[in-house]
C-alpha cells in the first residue's frame, strides 16, 4: 500500500509537517517494502486552495492514505 506523509525534508527521517497543502516535501512510502520516494511539494506557494490542489496530486500518486498534522 502506498501512503503520502507530509514532511519537512525529503527523507524517511525527516519530521512530518503537520501542514498537508503547504508542507515542502512529501514523501510516498510503499508500506509492503518501505521503499520510498520524496517530491517537492509545488502547491505550497499557491495563494490560496493547496490542500484542494494537493488532494488530486495523492490521487495520481497511487496514496491511500495521508499522514499530515
Amino acid at each position: 500500500m502506498r501512503i503520502a506523509v507530509s514532511a519537512t525534508e525529503p527523507s524517511l527521517d525527516a519530521a512530518r509537517d503537520p501542514r498537508f497543502g503547504r508542507c515542502p516535501y512529501v514523501v510516498f512510502v510503499e508500506t509492503d517494502d518501505m521503499s520510498f520516494d520524496a517530491a517537492e511539494n509545488s502547491n505550497m506557494t499557491l495563494s490560496g486552495g493547496a490542500g484542494i490542489q494537493s488532494a488530486p496530486w495523492m490521487a495520481d500518486q497511487g496514496v491511500r492514505y495521508v499522514l499530515t498534522g
